[in-house]
Order: structure tokens, then sequence, then C-alpha cells
């Protein structure tokens, strides 16, 4: 059987009762189907917030690469107590 070649877990979901066909359950595919959705619903859901973050941090980055392009003479006071030194 091909299913069994390919190590595919077929208890359950597939009748085996008559030697020369297999049916499906397909009725027994619904629960798998709906738990896999709601998973990668969750997953997009916290990626989607993610990404939200991080757009919002590097808008953040531009602005204040922004300042430093037009005003060069309040870096101290833009960078704070930075740990880096900015060669311009």
């Amino acid at each position: 059987m091909l299913l069994h070649i390919h190590t595919y877990d077929v208890s359950g979901l597939v009748d085996t009762s008559d030697e020369k066909n297999l049916s499906v359950r397909y009725n027994d595919l619904f629960a798998p189907l709906i738990k896999s959705v709601q998973q990668l619903s969750t997953e997009n859901t916290a990626l989607k917030s993610e990404l939200l973050s991080m757009k919002s941090e590097l808008a953040e980055i531009k602005n204040c690469c922004l300042l430093l392009l037009i005003d060069k003479e309040h870096i101290p006071m833009i960078l704070g107590n930075a740990d880096f030194v900015i060669l311009i």
C-alpha cells in the first residue's frame, strides 16, 4: 500500500476493510483540519502583532536618523547617554 510506504498514519481516517480498495472517512478529517486552522490563525495573529511592533520600531529609528541628519548640534540630546559613537 502506498500510504504505508510513505509511513502515513492512516488509522481512523482510511477504511481498509476492502482489501482491493481504500476509502477515506472524510468526516474524521474535520476535527484535525479545524484544529490546524485555529493554530495557524493564532500564529498569524502573533506574527501580525510582531510585524506591527517592528514597523513602529523602524519608524522610530528612521525619525531619529532624520533628526540626526537635520540637526547635528543636538546629537547628544537626541541620543542621551548612548554607548556608541556616531561618525559624521
